[in-house]
């Protein structure tokens, strides 16, 4: 690891979506903020869930289902957010 503590793999990818202005997709959140801070757009697992659902890749019924289990076995993911998606999907 370097000084701010990415690790060569997370410096990898940081450095290729910056090059090619492409979006970043990681739950880590040293990672997040220093690509936030290189200006770089930074996504994570619920936007891909939004996606997903937006366009109709993954139903509402079934992205619930899979959120429901995200919850309960990740504990570092926002609860709140998941729980907004949950009730907002479910109706």
């Amino acid at each position: 690891m370097d000084a701010n503590g990415l690790s060569v793999q997370d410096r990898s990818v940081l450095k290729l979506a910056k090059d090619r202005a492409a979006r970043l997709l990681t739950g880590d959140g040293k990672l997040r903020r220093t690509a936030r801070a290189q200006a770089v757009e930074v996504c994570g697992i619920l936007w891909v869930f939004d996606a997903l659902v937006e366009q109709a890749i993954c139903s509402r019924s079934d992205a619930v289902i899979k959120l429901r289990l995200l919850k309960d076995s990740n504990i570092r993911l926002p609860v709140n957010e998941i729980d907004k998606r949950i009730r907002e999907w479910s109706e």
